[in-house]
């Protein structure tokens, strides 16, 4: 019942709040953190899930929503992190900030990837940093840090592709034959007179 309640309190706040880090704590014990997730700046968060588990503390699930799509993050104290941006319309460019640990990689649907630390049996640390990806299309962008309930997208700025309009030449050819038209409906009018 605490958890059902906990649940729909967070939901209740969740529609009006605008974050960028999140730290998500047990709901059974406000003083165990759960995990610390990122979502872009100036996105509204949609909901928020806790799914108790077995053998981990449980799972938090955000999902949010920016002004040209949608997407989510997931985070325990066991396990990674990952998550998942979509675009509405597909875009050329994506610029994202990151924070994480040990290895933090993301791929672009359509162009383009990053990786963190490509050799993390060095130990990579927890990092942070902006990256940018380009792509002739790009529809969303999928993530995962190995970091166990630490990291995630905290910023994001992209560049719309242009929605196709007809060329100058188009409406020339377009305007010379409705003249064309007109002349043959005055031809045509002409000689049945």
């Amino acid at each position: 019942m605490k958890i059902v309640l906990a649940a729909l309190a967070v939901l209740l706040f969740a529609s009006l709040a605008q974050a960028d880090t999140l730290s998500l704590y047990n709901p059974n014990d406000p003083a165990e953190l759960v995990s610390v997730l990122a979502i872009p700046d100036g996105s509204t968060i949609t909901s928020e899930t806790f799914i108790p588990g077995d053998s981990a503390i449980g799972i938090w699930i955000v999902d949010y929503s920016f002004a040209d799509g949608t997407g989510f993050a997931k985070g325990d104290t066991n396990d990674d992190v990952f998550g998942a941006i979509t675009f509405t319309l597909p875009v050329s460019s994506v610029t994202f900030g990151w924070f994480g640990g040990n290895v933090f990689q993301v791929e672009a649907a359509g162009g383009g990837s990053f990786q963190s630390c490509v050799n993390s049996e060095d130990g990579c640390g927890i990092g942070s940093g902006v990256e940018t990806l380009i792509g002739p299309a790009i529809t969303g962008l999928t993530w995962a840090g190995y970091d166990p309930g630490y990291g995630g997208i905290s910023s994001l700025a992209y560049n719309s592709d242009p929605i196709g309009a007809p060329e100058p030449s188009t409406y020339a050819m377009t305007i010379a034959g409705i003249f064309g038209l007109l002349a043959l409906f005055g031809l045509a009018r002409k000689s049945q007179v």
